[in-house]
Order: structure tokens, then C-alpha cells, then sequence
């Protein structure tokens, strides 16, 4: 799960959204934090005396003491422990101790603690899921990451929505939207398992994975995943799924039209309009850019 200290506060506060509930059922968070709730229901804190608290930061300096600031202190210092014992307990009862994400228009570099290197694409999130001394190295992938792993007796397993890859040593990027799932081996080999299939990809392969059929193909154009390099490109993908990776790269709020379409080719991270240009021009479709952060696609 993704630590936002943000969500918790809105969930003591009751501000929490409906679109942001949503999410957390989507990704199966929602539940967790359920759990989480049901079990501060049982506990007890100790009496904490608020103003023997407050004398000892002014003693040690800590804050200043003006009077009017007293009772914005100690509220503050209530629903602080409030929310150090959700999050507390988060940590305790979570099984995903570490988590990583990449926010929409940007990527995250990430340095694991095993000297492996992820690198999540815009709105991605990495969840650790083996223990801490587990023989196996597990992970949950929900979006897109390019992977340097380093190799060592312990097994490497990315786990996503669509399928999982397990390694040893190897570089490799897996892109996981919607209900495709795409791997491409740059180094070394992986093991690509997919509604019931399992393949084995070697360098510059590729596993294309859609509608319960698994496929290898021949990659050898790049050494690292095109989005590195700040394109987004695809191969017979919905429009769908396309429209949705422009709204991630560019932060956008995006309406489009239903299609069965299917689209091939790239768009650029650095030019909204051109994005905008390569994906619709050969779609047929016309497009209004109503702000900064809002585009309208229509037929």
C-alpha cells in the first residue's frame, strides 16, 4: 500500500473522498485500512495529561508560549497520536512493508536494498511483499517499471493484476494496464507466467500477453524501454489504454469517446499538443484543449 499520511488524516477527519475511496477498493487498500479501523476499535490508550506535555516543549524550547497557541498545540498534539497509532498499526498489520510510487507526469528511481534498481513510470507504485529475511525477493507491480536486478540465490517474483515474472539476474521492464501485460528481457531471462501459460524469454525478447493468449516476439530495436527516453509507445492497445497513459504522463483530466479501436504507434512526453496530434490524427479524431490540465477528445 502506498503510505500517504495525507489519506490518514482524512480518514480520521472523515474528509476522506468518494473518488479516493474508489481508488483504495481498486488497488484492494480499502480493505486493509477496514481491518486497520476494526482493530483501533479495541485498543485503549494510555491517560496522557496535555498540559504536562505542552510545559515540557515550552521548557525545552521546543515552541514558544503564547497563550492564544496553547489549545491549537494540544488539539494538534491529539490528533497527531491519533494518527501515529493508525499508522502505527498499519506497519504492524501491513503485508507490504515498503512501498514505492511514481506520481502522474514523472518517474521514480528507485535503489532496493539489495542493490537492484527499479525505475516506475508516471502513476506506477511497487509494493514489497516478502518478509524482511525470505528466502525470495516479492514484489507488486500495478502500472509500468523497468527492472535491474541484481543476482544472488534468492528469487526475484513481480507480481501483477495480469500475470507474474520471476528472474535471478537480469534487466526487464513490464507494463501491467488494464487486462494486457507486456515483458520485454533486455539482459539475462525471465519466466513469464500468464492465464495458466508459462514462457521463458531470453535477451531482446518479448512476452505480449492479450486476451488469455501469450505470444513471443523479437525485440531488438532498444537496449532500455522507450519511455526512458521520454516516448510512450504501444502495440495493438486499446485506445483506451492509451488515452489513459497520455492523462498519467501529463497530469491531465482527459474526456474521450468509447472505442473498440485498437492503436500502434508513440506519443512524446514533452509536447502536449504533439502527444496529442500522434495519438488522434491517425484515429480520426479531433481534440479541445479547454486548460492546462484539461482536454476534451471527441469524433
Amino acid at each position: 500500500m502506498a503510505y500517504d499520511e495525507n489519506i490518514y488524516a482524512k480518514i480520521i477527519s472523515g474528509e476522506l473522498a468518494e473518488s479516493e475511496i474508489q481508488k483504495l477498493k481498486e488497488t484492494g487498500e480499502w480493505q486493509e485500512i477496514q481491518e486497520i479501523l476494526k482493530a483501533t476499535d479495541q485498543l485503549v490508550l494510555p491517560k496522557h495529561n496535555k498540559d504536562s506535555a505542552y510545559d515540557k516543549l515550552v521548557k525545552e524550547r521546543l515552541i514558544q508560549k503564547p497563550k492564544f497557541a496553547k489549545r491549537i498545540i494540544l488539539s494538534m498534539a491529539s490528533a497527531a497520536a491519533a494518527a501515529l497509532v493508525l499508522i502505527g498499526l498499519f506497519f504492524f498489520y501491513s503485508k507490504d512493508p515498503l512501498s514505492f510510487n511514481a506520481a502522474n507526469g514523472s518517474i521514480s528511481e528507485i535503489n532496493l536494498s539489495d542493490q537492484s534498481k527499479v525505475i516506475l513510470n508516471d502513476g506506477s507504485s511497487l509494493l514489497k511483499t516478502s518478509e524482511e529475511n525470505s528466502a525470495s525477493r516479492d514484489y507488486k507491480l500495478i502500472g509500468e517499471a523497468y527492472f535491474e536486478v541484481t543476482q544472488n540465490n534468492s528469487r526475484f517474483t513481480v507480481n501483477t493484476q495480469n500475470g507474474s515474472i520471476q528472474v535471478l539476474g537480469t534487466k526487464f521492464n513490464i507494463r501491467s494496464w488494464g487486462s494486457n501485460l507486456f515483458v520485454d528481457c533486455y539482459s539475462g531471462k525471465v519466466a513469464v507466467q500468464y492465464a495458466g501459460q508459462k514462457i521463458i524469454l531470453s535477451q531482446m525478447e518479448q512476452a505480449v500477453c492479450i486476451g488469455g493468449k501469450i505470444e513471443k516476439m523479437n525485440n531488438n530495436k532498444t537496449s532500455k524501454p522507450v519511455w526512458l527516453n521520454g516516448t510512450s509507445s504501444f502495440r495493438q492497445e486499446s485506445l483506451k489504454e492509451v488515452f489513459l497513459e497520455l492523462e498519467r504522463q501529463y497530469d491531465l483530466s482527459l474526456t474521450f469517446p468509447e472505442s473498440s479501436k485498437s492503436f500502434t504507434g508513440k506519443f512524446s512526453h514533452d509536447n502536449m499538443e504533439q502527444a496529442l496530434d500522434q495519438i488522434c490524427i491517425p484515429m480520426g479524431l479531433k481534440y479541445e484543449i479547454i486548460n492546462t490540465n484539461t482536454v476534451r477528445v471527441y469524433e
